[in-house]
Order: C-alpha cells, then sequence, then structure tokens
C-alpha cells in the first residue's frame, strides 16, 4: 500500500497504476478537494499576477474604451460593462489555461499529475475553479467601474449565473485542449495572443453585430463569441433586446463540442 503526493491511499494493480481502495461520492468529492489544493500551491506565484494583471487590463479597458468616443452613449456603454466583463471570463480560458497546460506537459508535472489515482473529472473540474478564482475579480471590477464611470444602471437577472458557467466551461475546454494539442509553450502563446486580438478586435462583444461586415455576421451567427456576449448580456441588462434563449442553446452545444473535443484529445495524448 502507498500514499500518493495527493494524499489518496492507493494500491498497485497488475498493470502497474495505482487504483483507489474506496469509491463513491465521498472519495469524489475528497479527491476534488485535494485536487484543488494541488492547484493551487501549483499556481501560488503566479495566481497574485493574473488577478493583478486581470483587474488591470479590463478595468483599465473598459474605462479606456470611453476615450474614443466625446460622449459615451448609454447603450454603448452598456456594451461596455457587459464586454468588458466578458472578456475577463474569456481571456482566462482561452490565453491562461493553454499556456499553463503546455507549460505542465514540457516540464512533465503534466502527466505526473494525470497518473494520480483520482478521478479525471474531479481534476478537470478542480482548474475549472481556480480559473473561476482568477477571473472573478477582474469580472467584477470591470462591471463596478463601467458603472461608476458611465452612470448606468445593470439589471442582474438568475440567467446570469448558468452564462458564466456556460462561458468558463466552454472556454477552459478549449482552451485545455489547445494546451494539449501543441507541444510548445510558444506556439501555445501564439494561439492566445490570436484567439485575444480576434475576440476583442473583429467580435460583437463591445459593440453590435450590425458594425461588422455581412460575411462576419454570418459567421458569428454560429461562433460562439457573441452567443457569449448575449448570453452576459441577457443577465446583467433588459436594454439590449438580445435573443438569449437561442444563444444558450448555441453556447450549449459549444459547450458540449469543447469537453468531447477535450477528453478525445486526452485519450490520444495517453
Amino acid at each position: 500500500m502507498t500514499m500518493s503526493p495527493a494524499g489518496i491511499e492507493a494500491g498497485p494493480t497488475n498493470q502497474g497504476w495505482s487504483t483507489p481502495r474506496v469509491a463513491g461520492l465521498g472519495w469524489w468529492l475528497r479527491s476534488y478537494l485535494l485536487m484543488l489544493r494541488w492547484e493551487l500551491a501549483n499556481l501560488r506565484l503566479v495566481l497574485p499576477l493574473l488577478v493583478i494583471v486581470q483587474v488591470a487590463l479590463y478595468g483599465g479597458g473598459v474605462i479606456g474604451l470611453g476615450f474614443f468616443y466625446d460622449v459615451v452613449p448609454s447603450r454603448q456603454a452598456l456594451y461596455f460593462a457587459t464586454g468588458g466583463t466578458l472578456m475577463a471570463l474569456i481571456t482566462v480560458g482561452l490565453t491562461f489555461v493553454p499556456s499553463i497546460v503546455a507549460q505542465r506537459r514540457a516540464d512533465g508535472s503534466h502527466d505526473y499529475q494525470w497518473a494520480l489515482p483520482v478521478p479525471r473529472i474531479a481534476m478537470l473540474l478542480a482548474t475549472l475553479t481556480v480559473f473561476v478564482i482568477v477571473s472573478a475579480p477582474g469580472a467584477t471590477i470591470a462591471l463596478v467601474l463601467a458603472e461608476l464611470r458611465y452612470d448606468i444602471e445593470l439589471q442582474i437577472s438568475p440567467m446570469l449565473l448558468p452564462a458564466v458557467v456556460l462561458v468558463l466551461v466552454t472556454t477552459t475546454s478549449v482552451g485545455a485542449a489547445i494546451g494539449h494539442v501543441t507541444a510548445q509553450p510558444a506556439v501555445t502563446s501564439a494561439i492566445g495572443n490570436l484567439f485575444f486580438i480576434a475576440m476583442f478586435l473583429f467580435s460583437p462583444i463591445n459593440y453590435p453585430a450590425e458594425r461588422l461586415p455581412v460575411w462576419l455576421q454570418v459567421a458569428h451567427e454560429w461562433l460562439p463569441f457573441e452567443h457569449m456576449a448575449n448570453a452576459m448580456r441577457g443577465g446583467l441588462t433588459a436594454d439590449l433586446g438580445v435573443d438569449v434563449g437561442r444563444s444558450l442553446v448555441i453556447l450549449g452545444g459549444w459547450a458540449v463540442a469543447a469537453w468531447v473535443s477535450m477528453y478525445w484529445v486526452l485519450g490520444r495524448s495517453r
């Protein structure tokens, strides 16, 4: 009998792999909590910096975008408020997650962690929890600063929670899949930067889709970014008149596809 670094009692099998001696909900929950501690310990030096970058980038971005206007229209201010909040959530999944996964693959810590006798879903949910912690301050600060800067009133609805969950699940799953597919951290970082530019400049997040060329409007009807924005707008304000139901359905499809793709990538990586 051995004790894994995660603190889970395990025993060897005929194939040399460790398997847990207990099972069930209690074991699953304990595995999740242990993996959460593992993630927080691994990122203890990086987490404060990530939070500071999130707050500075999106808190400052919400204010800075207003300098493009002599007077910011109230409708545009709502786009800035909801868009800044969404960008803080998206960036964590599509830029930070791929880079961290690629770095762990490069230094060997990913394979070691993946060999621990804990449920894979517990690992993935622990990672998701950590990046919720990372994204929450930036998203919150962006929202508060937008309210103060543009003197707007937001109407938070119960739809906000499923919107945030769908956004985080989709983006972190896609980000993790990218991190597993790309072999070099530098390539992963370049892909993340490409995503950021595409989202910031060419996705209807901080402005309405009508300002884009027709072909790009059609593309965004099926890409996830506009639907993420619609879901966030529906959860934060009733003044932008978006079809939130359709966006949630399409975004849910992207979330399922992202998880299936990630599991396929992880299966091939073994």
